[in-house]
């Protein structure tokens, strides 16, 4: 996976953190440090598949450390601490948090209150459920209460930011690329298996999902009200919204047609993306990381839903008016053009008489 460069400077607080740069006959070889700090994202990778989604975090670390030798030169420590994470964009979601724990060795030049030093690092930072492996050079200065450094983290995810943003790491990352593979990619790569057969999968366990939630937690609905409040849930706006929060059309592979007609942007694919993202959780941690998923981005929108089952569905509710006259309506839909660039039009017909037509990219 490719590398993800952190700017971490920490700054001990004074009289809180001792720095070992004198002689042990002034301090005990073992020692506690409190630090202030700040860790700042670099993006390396401008399509971004392995970034953290975050600008900066803000927290405090706490170092347990060892002086080796009399003369204070070399000491080793064990690090842990806690940041809470935001970014400056307003799209992103930013309730997370970022817990770093490291080994550490360091070597002071001078054995005086006042020294420059050096040393390395290698630990594990847990962002969002998800671990990342990375190995800190670090380079500062400290005198006698005082210690100023600054150090860059290199390492790999464990998963890639796609994983990250939605809190799930996958154990088999074929499920993902799967899920990520629009049909249109066959054109760049005849081997690849597209995400069709998950896009179907998906719209099922959803449906079954949200289907034992409502049943749950509405006892006093009827079958057409929490059909409806299901639908509204599920609905292409809501599964695009969805899609759009976690960025999914940044990791999709379509064809280069297929990209260089906006297709990470059309609604229709990233409907198709979420539903076959459903599918490759289920796949690859059951029906209980599904649940967890869409906990987190479905359920909440289940309760204004509620208060007024079908407001979004203008299909039934136009059928549910005419029912009330003893007329019927049906509809009818209709495809032409490239898979890449499909058109649809759709009309809407009363008692065999065409009464409204629309066209648009997606049969919904």
């Amino acid at each position: 996976m490719k590398k993800t460069f952190i700017l971490l400077i920490v700054i001990t607080l004074p009289l809180i953190s001792f720095s070992q740069n004198r002689q042990n006959k002034y301090y005990n070889p073992l020692r506690f440090s409190l630090s202030g700090i700040t860790k700042v994202v670099l993006e390396s990778d401008e399509n971004h598949t392995d970034k953290y989604s975050f600008d900066q975090g803000i927290g405090l670390i706490g170092e347990l450390i060892y002086t080796i030798d009399e003369r204070a030169k070399y000491e080793i420590s064990l690090e842990a601490g806690f940041l809470s994470t935001f970014s400056y964009s307003d799209e992103v979601n930013t309730d997370k948090y970022l817990i770093p724990v490291s080994l550490n060795a360091h070597y002071y030049f001078f054995d005086e209150e006042f020294s420059p030093f050096i040393g390395i690092g290698f630990g594990i930072e847990n962002f969002n459920n998800t671990n990342k492996y990375v190995l800190k050079p670090v380079v500062g200065i400290s005198n006698k209460k005082l210690k100023v450094f600054g150090r860059i983290g290199i390492g790999n995810t464990t998963g890639s930011s796609l994983e990250i943003g939605i809190g799930y790491s996958f154990k088999d990352i074929e499920h993902l690329k799967i899920a990520l593979t629009h049909k249109s990619y066959i054109d760049e790569d005849p081997t690849s298996q597209t995400n069709q057969r998950y896009e179907f999968i998906g719209d099922t366990i959803l449906d079954f999902d949200l289907s034992i939630f409502l049943f749950n937690n509405y006892p006093n609905l009827d079958e057409g009200s929490l059909t409806k409040i299901r639908s509204g849930a599920v609905d292409q706006n809501a599964l695009v919204e969805l899609g759009k929060k976690i960025e999914i059309g940044d990791y999709l592979l379509l064809s280069k047609a297929e990209d260089s007609t906006g297709g990470r942007d059309k609604s229709s694919i990233i409907e198709d993306a979420v539903e076959a993202l459903i599918a490759a959780i289920y796949f690859d941690g059951g029906l209980k990381e599904v649940n967890n998923f869409v906990s987190k981005y479905i359920y909440p929108l289940i309760e204004n839903l509620s208060k007024n089952p079908g407001e979004k569905d203008y299909k039934t509710r136009l059928q549910e008016y005419f029912a009330k006259k003893g007329k019927k309506v049906n509809y009818e839909t209709l495809s032409k053009g490239p898979d890449h660039n499909k058109e649809f039009e759709a009309s809407v017909f009363l008692e065999n008489k065409a009464i409204g037509k629309g066209t648009g990219k997606s049969k919904k």
